[in-house]
């Protein structure tokens, strides 16, 4: 949208709902891509039958200089969802995701909160959960997200320009 598109392109999309978005990239991305942790995670990847070439895409410095080079068009509402776990609320299979990254700073078992934030976007935190969003009441939650972004929308079309 903010790079390829046009502005003028761009008249029909009203908002970007963004969940858990790794905006800026993932250290753990940075992590795997020296040898010989490359070659492991490769394997890995074949097995779970994800690509690797989508790796490179996930590092910091990608992210970051994709993120950088992108102008949201005004117009466009920006609302991002983002789980803020504490260290007793990261599944098991985050645990080490979430330990490694923990000198970095706040994270949710995937990626580094702040990295998560598109600028001029309204956050809605979501305390008690990981990356993973496991909550019985998750799609309770996403329905709510979603009216609250048709609401926003709705109610400023009624806005004078």
């Amino acid at each position: 949208m903010g790079k390829i598109l046009e502005p003028g392109e761009t008249t029909s999309v009203k908002a970007w709902l963004s969940v858990g978005g790794l905006i800026r990239g993932t250290l753990l991305a940075d992590r795997i891509m020296t040898w010989p942790k490359s070659w492991i995670a490769r394997i890995i990847f074949s097995h779970e039958k994800v690509d690797f070439r989508s790796l490179p895409g996930l590092t910091t410095a990608a992210s970051r200089a994709r993120m950088n080079s992108i102008r949201l068009p005004r117009h466009i509402l920006v609302v991002q969802y983002v789980g803020a776990p504490l260290s007793g609320d990261i599944s098991d299979d985050a645990t080490n995701r979430y330990t490694y990254l923990r000198k970095y700073g706040p994270n949710d078992g995937l990626t580094l909160l702040a990295d998560e934030l598109v600028p001029h976007g309204i956050t809605i935190i979501e305390p008690g959960v990981d990356h993973f969003y496991r909550d019985p009441e998750i799609n309770l939650k996403s329905l709510a997200i979603a009216n609250l972004v048709a609401e926003e929308l709705t109610v400023g079309s009624n806005v004078p320009k």
